[in-house]
């Protein structure tokens, strides 16, 4: 914590409580993806959902649903989004995950933000992600999201642990 007026927001210690996060795709047509979400808790408790996410825009069905996959076959300087030109593949690399070797793509994004309830701007957050997406089927393999300033501080690290290879998509 960066302040002692910094608090925990209400929710935030599930995480730490996260046995794994699941996603699986359930369906395509066009642009939207279709997927299946099982969030397991330490505790035995799920939590299961449903959303879809168009991959031109990034609209979700479920606010705050899993948004981390993109189209696939993606180049450097691509936008993420083909509505939205202000975030692009950053670069392409290679990486081996188990026993196959995978293209990855990356992106990432800083910024510094206040909150706008406060007229002095004295509650700076700096936040940073950094997100490598498998260029083959556009999904998530890692993504790290640091935050910090004077009223909290977190950092959230995913990493792919486990996937189901079909004719080369997840």
């Amino acid at each position: 914590m960066q302040s002692e007026e910094a608090t925990v927001s209400p929710g935030f210690d599930q995480y730490n409580q996260t046995d794994y996060y699941k996603v699986s795709v359930a369906g395509i047509t066009d642009t939207n993806v279709s997927l299946s979400t099982v969030w397991r808790f330490l505790n035995g408790t799920e939590v299961n959902g449903q959303l879809t996410i168009n991959l031109t825009d990034g609209r979700e069905s479920v606010e705050n649903g899993f948004w981390a996959i993109y189209s696939a076959n993606l180049n450097v300087g691509d936008p993420i989004r083909p509505t939205d030109d202000r975030l692009t593949v950053n670069e392409t690399d290679t990486k081996t995950y188990a026993d196959s070797t995978r293209q990855r793509n990356y992106w990432f994004i800083e910024n510094e933000f206040y909150d706008v309830n406060d007229p002095t701007q004295g509650t700076l957050r700096y936040d940073f992600t950094a997100v490598y997406f498998d260029r083959a089927t556009g999904m998530l393999v890692n993504l790290n999201n640091a935050q910090s300033g004077t009223f909290n501080f977190y950092h959230f690290y995913l990493v792919l642990v486990m996937t189901r290879l079909s004719r080369g998509k997840f």
